[in-house]
């Protein structure tokens, strides 16, 4: 009975979350992720709980055979303890197979002895691969289902076999097991589907707030950075019209009024995708040389080429020229691929723009002489588009959202992105990086 202030219901919140916070206080990995796991493990639990030792008791006074009962209260125990686990183990794996195997030899104990494959319990294990499922993803359902499958199975060819099963357990027994059937199906199928709503919700709303704060961050970025950059560019065009500006003056003025063209220019392309406006300029082609690429890039960072004594060369023949979005190729694809190089490839080293012509295809590439990835990183990369924060050969951060913007605009470009890297190790002299752009001519 509830008091009308609901003051029982907050005793029991009260007491679950005091369970879930010393079950997650001082994990490694604390995530959102892991704390939902946590969340949909207990909730899991507690509402399978109460139904297994139900059907202890029920083979402690309705079974002939005291094996069911051992079994059932020790599997139960498991069960209960089973979150305790999460203070040993970073994954949710090992404490939900501590959760589910018992319920499955419970289960299939307690229909061994009440009629095998004919016993109405027989169907809990059909329960298990759902379980599993909500709390450990798809690796949770592809186990325990086949766990699950292969009990079924086994029980299957013993009844085909002839295998006389025993059933000791009473008539009054077989009733109160349909009734924890019927009700225990419906409360676990409605505790699974409030779990899943919850998770949704929930989900949903943190996408919501991630959403606004990309959404005010973009309107920041594309609104409040025109105005200095007008600052700028008008200062340094008053500097070029000084009567006392000479030669090296002016050519650093028209490199710094170029880079200020190019943050304007992606500040629009920002601004323009952000208002679904445009895609690739609709995939607007214009004629590219390699020339112009090379040269772009040798603007752009031609300091970092000398702070690190880079080698900055190109492999293409002469008069290369191939159509692309060229805005979108030079600042947001070439530039990042060129900029990934440059802090990963160690002073002295050797940074190479390559081209060539294939049937059907124009194939771009920037080649390094760096650290390079190994097959792990290189599979990671290849996966999500991106790698982890890592710190440069000279200390430069790298978040991992430059190649995050390359994929993405490689892939609206309708092109394609290959990685060959070999790591920087011991006995191995050629190391280092290969992005490829395979772009449809």
């Amino acid at each position: 009975m509830l008091d009308s202030d609901g003051t029982e219901v907050n005793y029991l919140r009260s007491a679950y979350f005091y369970v879930f916070n010393f079950l997650a206080e001082g994990r490694k990995t604390n995530s959102q992720k892991v704390q939902q796991e946590l969340h949909r493990h207990l909730v899991v639990v507690l509402s399978t709980s109460l139904l297994m030792w139900a059907y202890a008791f029920v083979a402690k006074f309705e079974m002939e055979s005291s094996v069911p009962v051992w079994a059932g209260v020790l599997c139960s125990i498991i069960h209960l303890l089973s979150p305790l686990l999460w203070k040993i183990f970073d994954k949710v794996f090992w404490p939900l197979f501590f959760a589910l195997v018992p319920g499955v030899i419970h289960q299939a104990t307690f229909s061994f002895y009440s009629g095998g494959f004919e016993s109405e319990t027989i169907i809990w294990l059909t329960v298990h691969p759902m379980l599993g499922g909500i709390v450990g993803g798809r690796k949770g359902l592809y186990v325990f289902g086949g766990l699950s499958l292969l009990t079924t199975l086994g029980f299957l060819v013993l009844k085909i076999m002839g295998y006389p099963f025993p059933d000791l357990l009473s008539p009054f027994g077989h009733v109160i097991s349909q009734v924890f059937l019927l009700l225990g199906y419906f409360f676990i199928a409605f505790s699974a589907v409030a779990i899943y709503m919850y998770v949704e919700e929930q989900t949903k709303q943190r996408l919501e707030v991630k959403n606004n704060k990309i959404q005010n961050l973009l309107r920041v970025l594309v609104h409040d950075i025109s105005n200095p950059l007008s600052v700028a560019d008008y200062q340094l065009s008053a500097s070029l019209r000084r009567e006392d500006c000479n030669e090296a003056v002016e050519k650093r003025i028209k490199k710094a009024s170029k880079a200020i063209d190019i943050v304007a220019n992606i500040s629009k392309k920002v601004r323009e995708l952000h208002s679904d406006e445009i895609v690739i300029e609709n995939r607007r082609l214009e004629k590219c040389s390699m020339d112009e690429c090379y040269e772009h890039m040798l603007l752009v960072f031609e300091d970092k080429f000398e702070n690190k004594k880079i080698t900055f060369s190109k492999a293409y023949k002469s008069n290369f020229d191939f159509e692309v979005s060229k805005d979108v190729f030079l600042n947001q694809i070439l530039s990042n691929l060129v900029s990934n190089a440059i802090k990963f490839t160690p002073v002295g080293g050797e940074i190479e723009i390559i081209a060539n012509k294939l049937p059907g295809e124009v194939q771009i590439g920037v080649r390094d002489t760096g650290v390079g990835m190994n097959e792990e990183a290189l599979q990671e990369l290849k996966e999500k588009g991106k790698l982890r924060s890592t710190i440069g050969e000279s200390g430069e951060l790298g978040t991992g959202f430059g190649l995050m913007i390359v994929n993405s605009f490689v892939i609206e470009l309708g092109a394609e992105l290959e990685i060959f890297s070999t790591e920087k190790k011991d006995g191995i002299e050629e190391h280092g990086s290969l992005f490829l752009i395979k772009i449809p001519s």
